[in-house]
């Protein structure tokens, strides 16, 4: 009788203890998957930039809208929300075939928000962080040097996104941020006799 009892709590014990174990190891492949997409979302971004050219930086009006294409190249040394460009295959006579990522707001929280990718000039975004994902809109974003051919600087642009994201219940912060350089050179090269 008394072994019976020890058996079922020891059982009791240990079933606990295994539904215990699975449940963090659900969360934590969870959370794997919601880091996955951030590492992708900043691989994609960096691989597209340093092939890309022609770099436009915009600060929109207000942070729940994506601007539109300023024909005139800009910098954004201190911060900028929308990053326009010719991508690596893009034609170089056609305006409207360029990249654009954009970190974009919710409706009136510009603490909340989330990164869009254009490949059609903005004709068409997708978002591409999952959901689950916050960008803090007051510490992320773009900061872009070096865009005028006249400059003698190659094109270098910081991404830096900032945020949070919640997995069942579970909210964590993050941090990342790289900086690339466009492999095209941006240099006047025009000579004088």
């Amino acid at each position: 009788m008394i072994a019976s009892a020890l058996f079922v709590i020891i059982m009791v014990l240990g079933i606990g203890g295994l539904l215990s174990v699975y449940k963090t190891y659900q969360v934590n492949h969870g959370m794997r998957e919601i880091v996955d997409n951030l590492n992708t979302v900043m691989e994609d971004m960096s691989r597209n930039i340093r092939l890309g050219r022609d770099f436009t930086c915009q600060v929109p009006d207000t942070l729940d809208t994506i601007p539109g294409i300023d024909p005139d190249r800009a910098d954004c040394p201190s911060k900028g929300y929308t990053l326009f460009f010719k991508g690596q295959e893009a034609d170089v006579a056609d305006t409207d075939d360029r990249v654009v990522y954009s970190f974009r707001a919710d409706l009136g929280n510009y603490q909340s928000g989330v990164i869009m990718k254009s490949r059609d000039a903005g004709g068409s975004y997708a978002q591409v962080t999952t959901p689950g994902v916050v960008i803090d809109m007051t510490r992320s974003g773009f900061v872009v040097i070096g865009t005028s051919p006249t400059d003698s600087a190659q094109p270098l642009i910081l991404i830096k996104i900032v945020g949070s994201f919640t997995y069942k219940n579970v909210t964590l912060p993050f941090n990342i941020q790289t900086t690339v350089t466009s492999r095209d050179l941006d240099l006047d090269v025009t000579t004088t006799p």
